[in-house]
């Protein structure tokens, strides 16, 4: 897996290295994609995913329309 942008039918994949991961929101900066542990996954499991994110082996990644990333570099 590459580190960065890929285009392909119109639509980027961010990855959370790359700098357009996130997007300023007033003064805040927010990732585009994120991972939710629901409540219920039982412990084990939820140990299991937090050394696979810290050694990173899950990572969440983001597809934007191309449109609309440009509109959004654009308003910037």
């Amino acid at each position: 897996m590459s580190i960065g942008v890929e285009e392909r039918d119109e639509v980027l994949t961010l990855l959370p290295a790359d700098k357009n991961f996130k997007f300023l929101h007033k003064f805040v900066q927010f990732p585009r994609a994120a991972m939710m542990i629901s409540e219920d996954c039982p412990e084990d499991y939820k140990s299991i995913i937090y050394t696979c994110q810290a050694k990173g082996w899950l990572q969440p990644i983001a597809y934007v329309p191309t449109k609309e990333f440009i509109w959004e570099k654009l308003r910037e």
